[in-house]
């Protein structure tokens, strides 16, 4: 909760994608800064690539040989 002039606040940082489907959101102070939350956000961001299988699915392939 952050404090201002008009009481305690809070903001609500999100990245959404091309659709409007929210990715990742972050509740922070009032008075925190957009500008740095932005690395924050885009770090937590996970995105599924077409094709590509998981870590595990790399290791029981590599295992077998």
């Amino acid at each position: 909760m952050g404090r201002s002039r008009g009481g305690l606040t809070t903001k609500l940082h999100l990245l959404a994608e091309g659709r409007g489907l929210s990715l990742v959101k972050r509740l922070t102070p009032g008075q925190a800064s957009d500008t740095r939350e932005l690395v924050p956000l885009l770090d937590n961001v996970a995105v599924p690539r077409p094709g590509r299988a998981g870590p595990a699915a790399e290791t029981a392939r590599s295992s077998d040989g």
